[in-house]
């Protein structure tokens, strides 16, 4: 891909060529009990690791020379996640979850200038509890929730660019219904209504 920045020399878009590949290795373990009819518990752990070749070019207008970047590195880590669902009686479930997962780094800005960065990591936990009404085919649910970003990345509304923001969190909660309003033949239709608030910090 061309690199964005613009140049007014004549092999410029030639010449500034970003090449890069990454490859994506993951493994991952999981497991469910049941100890007792009215609980359910889930845990897990995986390990993603990212490899990285880059062979940039780039043009120098103040040398008229080219830049060339060779780089091959690698970078992971593990996550791990774990969730509980209880029944107190049948058609009420309450669950509580916990989760993480990560992003790659960007080849492009954050790798070049940093090859040993690690990957973002998001971490969230969530609460909820859902009624179910089998003869009507009914639901209702509601859940609240709250995800942590190591190291968001966004963009600076001076410049423009893309920066590090830091650590940042986002808190809400999510709510959703449905029932059956007819079924015939096979055919079924589904009344559905869901809201859902989120807050950024």
């Amino acid at each position: 891909m061309a690199y964005t920045a613009a140049n007014s020399q004549y092999f410029s878009s030639f010449l500034n060529m970003n090449r890069f590949m990454e490859d994506n290795l993951s493994t991952y373990l999981s497991t469910s009990i049941s100890p007792l009819p009215w609980i359910k518990m889930t845990g897990g752990a995986r390990y993603d690791h990212f490899f990285y070749s880059i062979n940039n070019t780039k043009y120098n207008s103040a040398t008229g020379g080219l830049l060339r970047q060779r780089l091959s590195t690698s970078v992971g880590t593990p996550t791990v996640k774990a969730a509980i669902a209880i029944n107190p009686y049948k058609p009420v479930t309450i669950f509580v979850n916990y989760g993480q997962s990560v992003t790659s780094p960007d080849a492009n800005s954050d790798i070049t200038v940093n090859p040993s960065l690690a990957p973002t990591l998001l971490t969230s936990g969530e609460a909820g509890i859902r009624y179910d009404y089998l003869p009507l085919g009914a639901h209702i649910q509601g859940s609240s929730y709250k995800t942590i970003d190591s190291n968001e990345i966004g963009v600076n509304q001076a410049t423009l660019q893309t920066q590090n923001m830091g650590k940042s969190y986002r808190w809400g909660f999510d709510t959703d219904a449905a029932i059956t309003l007819l079924k015939y033949r096979g055919a079924r239709l589904d009344l559905h209504g869901s809201y859902n608030w989120c807050m950024h910090g």
